[in-house]
């Protein structure tokens, strides 16, 4: 695992608006996952990625795959059928 990783793909979400759609899902892709090996270093990135993406109304694609990950972290697993 790189140890960088989290603060390397910050800098992504720093130039969010200048990035294509492609970069945009695979950095919500990429963050998420490492969210779930480094929580206390990807939260706020995360958080702050998840409230760009979600408001990104000129991109379906990518406020979909917010929008999807968003209600899969915040569902309780014990709570679904």
């Amino acid at each position: 695992m790189i140890e960088d990783a989290p603060y390397n793909l910050e800098d992504y979400v720093d130039r969010y608006a200048e990035e294509s759609p492609a970069v945009k899902l695979q950095l919500l892709t990429s963050l998420t996952k490492l969210f779930f090996k480094r929580a206390p270093e990807c939260q706020p990135i995360l958080g702050r990625l998840m409230d760009l993406s979600l408001s990104d109304f000129d991109n379906t694609d990518v406020r979909d795959r917010a929008l999807l990950i968003y209600r899969l972290l915040s569902t309780d697993p014990d709570t679904r059928a």
